[in-house]
């Protein structure tokens, strides 16, 4: 005959109350024992002395009858010190998955490492290509700036040799004008003198008049060319 030391329910509903029997394994759980050797009572404090009541002398008289203890029973009696505590199997996990699961949802977080490092190397590639266009772009503009430095410095020296050469002309216009000037008044004196000599106004108007019309070109022209030099 087969003996189970194994818990029996007692108690109201929502209240439980158990009862540490020895029982044949084939027996109901809380049908007909042979004898109880304790009590278990989980509705009072863990540190209650009624929590767990036991008859050790009993128990250990049923072990050596080759009474077995149920797990529970055993982790009970293995904290009073009456057996070894029982070795908890690893329970399968129902909702574990499956071989074949567990190998789809490896391909897939293969698949989706695998894409991450793609976009990652992706990513990397338009980085140093951005770089790169960033870097041709400073050296254009660096280029187009020292061409636009070499282009106004160009136009300074222009405009300094075109101011130069135009302050050389008016220096040479303005001597024409003296001379012409001078030379004017040479003729009028010529001719100032010729009224008092032999030859007669009309004589000394006619000598005076190639000059006048010398300077009065030489007149025009230098006063249009400081006209245009002041313009420009």
């Amino acid at each position: 005959m087969a003996l189970k030391i194994r818990l029996a329910r007692g108690g109201a509903k929502k209240r439980p109350f158990y009862r540490i029997v020895v029982a044949e394994a084939s027996a109901p759980r809380d049908g007909r024992y042979v004898e109880r050797v304790g009590t278990y009572n989980p509705m009072v404090p863990k540190d209650h002395d009624q929590r767990l009541t036991l008859k050790a002398e009993r128990i250990t008289y049923w072990f050596g009858q080759g009474a077995q203890p149920t797990e529970r029973v055993q982790k009970m009696l293995a904290g009073a010190g009456l057996a070894e505590a029982p070795v908890i199997r690893e329970q399968p996990k129902k909702s574990a998955p499956g071989r074949k699961r567990a190998e789809r949802e490896a391909e897939e977080a293969a698949a989706r490492e695998a894409a991450a490092q793609k976009a990652a190397e992706e990513a990397a590639r338009a980085e140093e290509e951005a770089k790169r266009l960033a870097e041709e772009a400073a050296e254009r503009e660096a280029a187009a700036l020292k061409a636009a430095e070499e282009a106004i410095r160009t136009h300074e020296d222009e405009m300094a040799h075109a101011a130069a050469d135009c302050e050389s002309r008016s220096q040479i216009l303005q001597t024409q004008l003296t001379a012409a000037k001078r030379a004017v008044g040479d003729s009028a004196h010529r001719m100032l003198e010729m009224q008092r000599g032999s030859r007669g106004p009309v004589l000394a108007l006619r000598d005076a008049l190639p000059v006048l019309a010398q300077y009065a070109d030489i007149k025009n022209t230098t006063q249009a060319s400081l006209d245009v030099e002041a313009h420009h």
